[in-house]
């Protein structure tokens, strides 16, 4: 989840600093809020993807629970019973 969610706040803070600069001009702060910026909007892609790995992660993992689980009771009902 921390990777989607860092991966669009810093796609949006990327987005502002590019603006910003873009606004400014090198007057300002240099050329540090440009390449920052740009740094940042290119590490919206590897971080939304690493997020979106996680959570295939977690929801197999769930998965697996969940059918643990039921051949659990399954197999509880079969000597119940």
């Amino acid at each position: 989840m921390c990777g989607l969610c860092g991966g669009i706040g810093v796609g949006l803070l990327g987005s502002i600093l590019s603006a910003v600069a873009w606004f400014t001009g090198p007057e300002w702060h240099g050329y540090l809020l440009q390449r920052d910026g740009t740094v940042l909007l290119f590490l919206t892609i590897p971080l939304l993807l690493a997020g979106a790995h996680c959570l295939d992660l977690i929801d197999k993992k769930r998965e697996v629970w969940t059918s643990r689980e039921k051949t659990d009771e399954v197999e509880r009902d079969k000597k119940c019973g």
